[in-house]
């Protein structure tokens, strides 16, 4: 769990989760909300960490109520995902 505090993130420990899409698969989903789960996507190449937020922002099955409008330098996205 990481937890959202005024200094920015800290992390008690890393949850995976798992997506059914293969091209998902070198991406790392923290979970850093204590009371709404909010996960971030990681990669390296920007662009494509852009490319697979676009497909995730459709994913019903994924219940991804709404982006926080965060596209971070280095490929991080932060989302808002259903409990």
């Amino acid at each position: 769990m990481m937890y959202l505090t005024d200094k920015g993130l800290k992390e008690d420990k890393v949850k995976s989760a798992y997506w059914p899409n293969k091209s998902f698969s070198n991406f790392k989903i923290i979970e850093c909300g204590k009371w709404l789960p909010i996960f971030y996507i990681q990669n390296k190449n920007y662009n494509k960490a852009y490319e697979i937020y676009s497909q995730l922002k459709y994913l019903n099955n994924h219940a991804i109520l709404n982006s926080l409008g965060t596209f971070h330098k280095k490929g991080i996205i932060l989302l808002q995902i259903s409990i």
